[in-house]
């Protein structure tokens, strides 16, 4: 029992690898005759983490994770960190291409851009398979945007649950919610390498018992980083170039863009 527990609640718990930034805008719908969202699901305020009390809870394969209680909440938070053997470029590459997303998201089934708003903000939908005939699939949709700090050499992505009336909720499946989450990726060792760090707060709602979905989802920061070394490692990935071009100087840009440098139009990154 113990084994289909721990299957079920994995699906749901890896269910949003948030991954994803700079996504191709000819795979998106345009966006002048799309339905308006609420403008909630606009802000580009930064997520963080700051304050938390993290408890580190072990390292695999050079990969080190956390979780940490969350005040008023039964499911508790996670982080992981890994040092990745490729350039910056190349991991947002991964992330970027939502059309290879089954190849490394765990139980991914679904994933597709719903609607691009700018070249570093997008809505996205994921749906991640559950063992059939015992439980629905979850879904989610959520709103992700970046930023990008030459200076720091960091890339930050931010995640969180929003309703976009282009993917209303599916009788069939459960729609999960992102409470929030972020990515950083920091150039190391000359841009050749790059640390990862994820910090993730999600609920992938229904009947599972909270306490069984923390005990279980203590695996996800490392099949997250696990997935994205293995993704970066394919011959075909190559640097995305735009990111490329901000970190090396290459692209004319400030030290510093945000999501809402670009959706006013004051910044330009094709």
């Amino acid at each position: 029992m113990k084994k289909i527990c721990s299957k079920l609640v994995n699906s749901l718990a890896l269910a949003v690898v948030i991954t994803g930034v700079l996504a191709s805008v000819s795979s998106l719908r345009a966006a002048d005759n799309l339905p308006p969202l609420p403008p909630e699901s606009l802000k580009t305020d930064p997520l963080t983490f700051e304050g938390t009390k993290w408890e580190f809870q072990g390292e695999n394969e050079g990969i080190k994770t956390w979780r940490s209680q969350v005040e008023g909440s039964p499911l508790v938070a996670w982080k992981g960190e890994a040092l990745v053997d490729a350039p910056i470029g190349k991991v947002a590459t991964v992330m970027a291409d939502t059309s290879r997303k089954t190849e490394w998201v765990h139980k991914a089934a679904k994933a597709e851009n719903i609607r691009l708003i700018s070249p570093l903000e997008r809505i996205e939908y994921n749906r991640t398979e559950t063992p059939p005939l015992i439980m629905k699939d979850r879904d989610f949709v959520f709103h992700a945007w970046t930023e990008m700090d030459r200076l720091k050499k960091e890339m930050r992505i931010f995640f969180l649950s929003v309703e976009d009336p282009l993917k209303p909720e599916d009788s069939k499946y459960v729609r999960g919610k992102l409470i929030k989450s972020r990515y950083v990726l920091t150039q190391e060792e000359g841009g050749a390498k790059t640390r990862v760090v994820v910090e993730i707060h999600l609920d992938p709602q229904g009947s599972v018992p909270k306490w069984l979905v923390n005990l279980f989802q203590k695996s996800w920061p490392f099949r997250t980083l696990s997935g994205i070394r293995t993704q970066v490692a394919k011959a075909d990935v190559l640097e995305h170039k735009a990111v490329k071009g901000f970190f090396d100087g290459s692209l004319k840009a400030p030290d510093v863009v945000t999501a809402a440098d670009l959706r006013s139009g004051k910044v330009k990154v094709d």
